[in-house]
């Protein structure tokens, strides 16, 4: 068993997992680390179970509906191999009528949520990652769009297989894709011909791609198909466990609303000794802002903690970003929702709208919730909203006015 514990937000988090999770043990990650003596708030466990040994079929029949009792199957769910797991199984019926119990279950993994002993289950397969059949039927969510998916894809280290991207190659990528960071079109994995393959054709059809480094590997983003693959070269020393580490940061969200807490997807940083946080969508300029401060102690530029103390809020580090200055906290003295312009502009925002973006923004969370704590999260995003000032903030690429910043926040 190996275990990691981590403390963000003054909440301490255990990770107990079957196989290493280096890539939570590793970079900003080690900064947030504790003894894994102290005692967790929350605790998680990561189960990896061997196809190999699994039972040739589930059970039918009475045994059947007892086991899947009050289990959200999602579509695909009963096809998951891990069910016919006798160690899934016998965790199923020992949790059976648990309250404040959810178990999802989804085609390549389960999830039994433990909101009254503050818990989480995550069960996956051996195979956990690997690619999908093309012919699955897609699950279409509300807004008529395809459900994300997510893929694990071997890249190849070859040299002579990983050449220079010819120049009419790499002219059309930073023509018609977009990358999060100028350099990313220099990384070696995008030279890898199965990186190259698949981004030739999803640009063929896509309305945007969108490209990023995580870990050792490359994250393509196709948006017109709803899907983030996720290339590693395995010499790199990167596995789908690794990969794995990428859920932690939603599985990490759901029980702050027990602590008075919301993760917030945001960027933001210390200034004076007030936080500000940057709200935005995905290359939308959060981490272009923190890129135009000079010197300023960096909270993260994607995820933030923000939690409700006394009669204001606190805004925490967290690790789950590429750019943070480790551990810190200030009192949150003002959200700006960014939008790209020619010039600098600050311009008030009315709260009834920034509560109804930031709650369906972060859904991917609070949907999970059970009632009251659903309601308490409702209350935490209102309350954010109405008592800390909110601003649009207009703001040309290579420039930010932070003593309009700091008076926004009076200081």
């Amino acid at each position: 068993m190996f275990v990691i514990t981590h403390r963000m937000g003054r909440i301490t988090y255990r990770i107990e997992a079957d196989v290493p999770l280096p890539r939570l043990d590793e970079g900003h990650f080690a900064n947030f680390r504790v003894g894994d003596d102290e005692l967790p708030d929350v605790r998680y466990r990561f189960h990896r179970i061997e196809t190999a040994s699994l039972e040739p079929d589930f059970p039918k029949g009475e045994e059947e509906e007892q086991l899947l009792q009050g289990v959200r199957l999602e579509p695909g769910g009963l096809a998951n191999p891990i069910l016919r797991s006798l160690q899934v199984q016998d965790w199923l019926r020992n949790n059976q009528g648990q309250p404040g119990m959810l178990v999802q279950v989804q085609p390549d993994r389960m999830i039994g949520y433990d909101f009254s002993r503050q818990g989480i289950d995550f069960f996956y397969p051996d195979t956990f990652g690997q690619k999908e059949q093309e012919n699955t039927p897609r699950r279409m969510g509300p807004d008529g769009r395809p459900v994300p998916r997510f893929y694990i894809r071997k890249a190849s280290l070859d040299p002579q297989a990983n050449a220079c991207l010819p120049t009419e190659e790499r002219e059309r990528f930073l023509r018609e894709v977009e990358f999060i960071s100028p350099d990313l079109i220099d990384l070696p994995t995008l030279c890898a011909p199965e990186v190259r393959t698949w981004l030739r054709a999803s640009l063929e059809h896509a309305e945007k791609v969108i490209i990023d480094k995580y870990m050792d590997g490359l994250i393509v983003w196709n948006q017109h198909q709803n899907t983030l693959n996720f290339f590693f070269i395995p010499e790199y020393g990167d596995t789908p466990e690794g990969y794995l580490a990428v859920s932690f940061r939603h599985l990490f969200a759901t029980f702050l609303p027990q602590f008075s807490a919301l993760m917030v997807h945001s960027s933001g940083l210390i200034r004076n000794g007030r936080a500000a946080l940057f709200l935005a969508p995905d290359s939308g300029g959060k981490s272009t802002v923190l890129k135009c401060s000079d010197g300023e102690q960096l909270l993260n530029d994607d995820q933030i903690i923000v939690r409700r103390e006394g009669e204001g809020f606190v805004a925490y580090a967290t690790p789950l970003g590429r750019l943070t200055s480790g551990p810190g906290q200030a009192p949150l003295g003002g959200l700006f929702v960014l939008e790209k312009a020619g010039a600098f502009e600050l311009e008030p925002v009315a709260p009834a709208g920034l509560v109804k973006r930031l709650w369906e923004e972060h859904n991917i969370y609070t949907s999970l919730l059970p009632k009251a704590l659903k309601l308490r999260a409702f209350d935490l995003f209102y309350d954010l909203c109405h008592r800390v000032p909110a601003y649009k903030m207009r703001f040309p690429r290579d420039r930010v006015d932070w003593g309009a910043v700091e008076a926004a926040m009076g200081v």
